[in-house]
């Protein structure tokens, strides 16, 4: 399937529903560099101007959120980094 801006705020619902402690978003480098800032908005403190039920904006109970972002391709495939996941 395709996830597009269209479906971020719905997307950040869905996470925040099941209400995590914390979120680990594992990508690689050429996903992050395209789309790096796809969950910005959980990271984000709501702003005083945002209007009442805007969208993009994190929750002010949003849970921390890390980011593990790995090497492209068969790089990422190794035990250094199964185990930096693991020890998470």
């Amino acid at each position: 399937g395709w996830l597009g801006v269209d479906v971020q705020s719905e997307v950040m619902e869905h996470l925040l529903e099941v209400q995590p402690d914390r979120i680990l978003l594992v990508t690689d480098e050429t996903v992050d560099a395209l789309h790096g800032q796809y969950f910005a908005p959980l990271t984000q403190k709501r702003s005083d101007t945002s209007p009442a039920g805007g969208t993009g904006n994190a929750s002010p109970k949003s849970p921390p959120m890390e980011k593990f972002v790995l090497p492209c391709g068969d790089a990422c495939k190794s035990w250094a980094n199964l185990t930096a996941l693991m020890e998470w």
